[in-house]
């Protein structure tokens, strides 16, 4: 719990993709790779080993944590203790948690999955251990998670969603789904920045969080990453021409944010 905070909601990139949400009801955890507490809630938007292993870690060692995943990553954890499973769906006190599966952006397609072949070279041995880690861990598709507080404010995580493969029937329905936004939290593919500039506008928010959620998984693996700051300098000049009031920032590793001007608690709920 984080009682007597002096924000009703921070945000902080613990690095990979790991993001760290703290309110006054409690912690929320996005793909942790750091130590959890008890009764923290986590969400898993994807398998990747560095999205899922530390709260397997958390899970066998005993820590009482409450997942929200997909069943096939549900059944996975269930090999190292026991915790609070959720799939896909998670309502309690007001707050609702909800995922959406989408299409993921192909590894290996042209020109995007060049680098990856010249790693099987210029890396073997990376290339190995990175086989060696996905040994035996659940194939799922990635999520995205749409989380609504008791207030009815309303924080959409849309992971790698934003790419030139994305099909344009998905991103109307999600759209339509989540309405208006309070938080929109996206992350954005290597390469993708045309196509993902061009989805985002599907979106309905007054604050963009253009988050690094890949950097630090790219860099393990030797292959290139890209900054993010020109491409929320784009969005920044899209919104002047626009005379919208739209706001997007950089949210990199080790980032954080407050907010304390949306009400999270429900009225009655209030001191």
């Amino acid at each position: 719990m984080t009682a007597n905070i002096s924000w009703k909601l921070r945000m902080e990139h613990q690095g990979f993709s790991h993001l760290w949400l703290s309110w006054t009801n409690g912690n929320i955890h996005f793909d942790p790779n750091t130590v959890l507490q008890d009764g923290a809630i986590v969400i898993l938007l994807w398998s990747w080993p560095e999205r899922i292993m530390q709260t397997a870690r958390e899970i066998e060692k005993g820590t009482k944590l409450i997942v929200v995943a997909a069943q096939e990553i549900l059944d996975w954890l269930d090999n190292f203790g026991s915790f609070e499973g959720h799939a896909d769906q998670y309502v309690c006190n007001g707050l609702s948690i909800r995922l959406t599966p989408y299409e993921a952006f192909p590894a290996w397609i042209f020109p995007e999955g060049i680098e990856r072949f010249l790693i099987l070279f210029r890396h073997p041995k990376t290339s190995l251990i990175r086989l060696f880690q996905k040994k035996g861990l659940p194939i799922s598709m990635p999520r995205s998670a749409e989380v609504v507080f008791p207030s009815g404010a309303k924080l959409v995580h849309l992971n790698l969603a934003l790419h030139r493969k994305q099909q344009e029937s998905w991103l109307q329905a999600y759209a339509k789904q989540c309405g208006s936004i309070n938080w929109l939290v996206t992350g954005i593919d290597y390469n993708q920045t045309e196509m993902f500039i061009q989805n985002l506008s599907f979106f309905n928010s007054p604050l963009i969080l253009v988050t690094d959620l890949l950097s630090d998984s790219r860099k393990s693996l030797g292959l290139p990453t890209q900054w993010l700051t020109p491409i929320v300098d784009r969005l920044l000049d899209i919104f002047t021409t626009q005379k919208s009031a739209k706001q997007a920032f950089v949210f990199a590793p080790h980032a954080s944010f407050r907010f304390d001007n949306t009400e999270l608690l429900a009225k009655q709920e209030n001191p």
